[in-house]
């Protein structure tokens, strides 16, 4: 994905507008695994912030914990690996 440019629906735009994100985002730099599953885990973590709604509020909690032991997980057998 390093270069890739990705434009959202525009739904997703003003969800990341609200969080001060940039809607078009383009990667210099290729992002590992973990990585990915750690910037998605405090993406959801700062939705759930924002949500009124108790059951969508904890359903992006639980999305983040997923996302967060996904990425645990993946640097624990990288780094057995390594």
């Amino acid at each position: 994905m390093t270069g890739d440019l990705h434009l959202l629906p525009q739904q997703a735009r003003e969800v990341f507008r609200r969080h001060g994100l940039p809607a078009i985002r383009h990667r210099l730099l290729p992002e590992t695994d973990a990585d990915y599953f750690e910037r998605r885990g405090r993406e959801e973590q700062s939705y759930a912030a924002e949500l009124t709604d108790p059951l969508t509020r904890d359903l992006h909690r639980e999305l983040a914990g997923r996302y967060s032991a996904l990425a645990a997980a993946i640097r624990e057998a990288s780094d057995r690996t390594g």
